[in-house]
């Protein structure tokens, strides 16, 4: 087996992965232990535990909007924190600004702070989209009132919830923008839509220079590719810091040859990437033929025992693969709970009473236990111990002493302990 990518030997990206997850995944901590003199303290028992993960793993939280305290909401928030330490936000123009100036900005905020208390990462999604979830109806016809109005809207955000919210994806779905016709498309198209791509990512840089700023779509194809190159600044430096990849596999489970060939394709551009939108399901379409994504009815039937099996195995390979691929540096799932999934699919990893599935525990099991560090070693004559241990932040105790580390995927760190 090959780490380099195009080099995967095997007959498949899963094998061969738990040796790549250690490799890409982990970095070595050194533990030194000495007593109150200063003294190598040889002998000791150490223990490390894992704090936080380096790695993005995600939801989109829309659910967690709001201070409903009822039973549905309370498993919701819950369930959510147990797991992820990344959430998406949502930023449709349409619904955050629904009149002109009355925006939702205070519960945005609340779902930032709520985050932000549990050690939980936030995205907000997105500023520019010409779904018509992102374009209100109360903007007008005038291609340049709408481009300043735009613009207004990118710097405004990115610069109010700088802090709190320091991870957007900038443009959503560039490949076909016009495949609607509003104001916010036909102000593309008139401006130009590479000239309008470069700045909008420009005008969130200069109000949040420390921002991680994305770029997503769900066409993982050669025409995505070439927005992607033309991406960047009058040097042809990227303008962008990481590459949105969607998944939305209502028609059928993607398999991991397929979604390490799409790792392969965009890691050319040695930029992040996140899959950023990923869906699996557990319960099978009503009817056969191709999925009508913006249909506003239910096309599948509901969560089932045998589908939820399917899924959590699927889920299983789906995130093992992607996790031992060294450009991945996040994932996110779409939705949490099969109440008020899009498309009113049973993609949830809990069911709409609010139950988990079979899949929940699955990711449960792998981020908090398979790849979550919590060893115990003892020192050696010279009162030191060396741990691999996952990228992230990690807890450091012996003889009543702590201490917390930070360690870089492919890295090392080193931390001292002063023991009675």
């Amino acid at each position: 087996m090959s780490d380099t990518p195009g080099q995967l030997d095997g007959t498949a990206p899963s094998d061969g992965a738990a040796r790549r997850i250690r490799a890409h995944r982990m970095g070595d901590l050194t533990v030194t232990v000495t007593d109150v003199a200063g003294r190598p303290a040889a002998g000791r028992r150490v223990r490390v535990r894992q704090r936080s993960h380096a790695f993005l793993f995600g939801c989109n939280g829309f659910g967690l909007a709001g201070g409903d305290q009822d039973a549905l909401a309370r498993a919701y928030r819950e369930q959510f924190a147990a797991l992820f330490n990344f959430a998406t936000t949502p930023f449709y123009w349409s619904g955050y600004e629904p009149a002109a100036g009355l925006t939702q900005q205070a519960r945005l905020e609340a779902m930032g702070h709520w985050c932000a208390e549990r050690g939980i990462e936030v995205k907000g999604h997105p500023l520019v989209w010409t779904h018509p979830a992102g374009v209100p109806a109360w903007l007008p016809e005038d291609p340049d009132v709408v481009r300043a109005l735009s613009e207004g809207r990118i710097a405004a955000l990115a610069a109010h919830f700088r802090g709190l919210i320091d991870r957007w994806d900038v443009v959503n779905e560039p490949t076909d923008p016009f495949r609607f016709s509003n104001a916010l498309a036909a102000q593309l198209k008139h401006h130009g839509l590479i000239p309008c791509l470069r700045q909008a990512y420009r005008q969130a840089r200069m109000a949040n220079p420390t921002a991680q700023l994305v770029i997503n779509d769900y066409r993982l194809d050669a025409d995505f590719e070439r927005i992607i190159e033309q991406l960047v600044d009058d040097v042809g430096e990227p303008l962008y810091d990481a590459i949105g990849l969607q998944t939305h596999q209502h028609g059928g489970i993607l398999p991991p040859e397929r979604l390490w060939a799409v790792c392969e394709s965009f890691a050319r551009f040695g930029m992040p990437l996140h899959f950023t939108e990923n869906t699996l399901l557990s319960g099978r379409r009503a009817k056969p033929g191709p999925v009508d994504f913006e249909s506003r009815e239910s096309q599948f039937l509901p969560t089932n025992p045998d589908d939820e099996a399917e899924q959590a195995r699927a889920t299983e390979a789906f995130y093992t693969t992607l996790f031992s691929h060294p450009a991945v540096e996040a994932i996110t799932w779409w939705d949490f709970s099969d109440r008020d999934a899009w498309l009113g699919a049973p993609a949830g990893l809990i069911r709409a009473d609010g139950s988990p599935k079979p899949a929940y525990e699955t990711l449960l099991r792998l981020i908090r236990h398979d790849w979550w560090t919590d060893e115990e070693a003892v020192t050696d004559a010279h009162g030191q111990v060396q741990f691999r241990v996952y990228a992230g932040q990690l807890e450091v105790s012996a003889g009543g002493a702590s201490a917390v580390a930070s360690v870089m995927r492919r890295g090392s760190g080193a931390v001292g302990l002063r023991v009675g």
